[in-house]
């Protein structure tokens, strides 16, 4: 995995832990879907990092 995929998870797990933040401290619907959507933002792109990474090692072995 690449030190710049492995920022990128870092980045997203610390905007999923803050939106989760937003969401609980919301007074309004309006900043608790904000918060939402960043957790579900970060753990989607966390996950299709971590995916990617899985596809290229696939690759690779399949082209020896």
């Amino acid at each position: 995995m690449s030190t710049s995929s492995i920022f990128t998870i870092a980045i997203m797990a610390v905007l999923a832990i803050l939106g989760l933040f937003i969401a609980s401290r919301a007074v309004d619907d309006g900043m608790q879907v904000f918060g939402f959507t960043l957790v579900g933002f970060g753990i989607f792109l966390t996950f299709w990092l971590i995916n990617r990474h899985f596809d290229r090692l696939a690759a690779a072995s399949d082209a020896d």
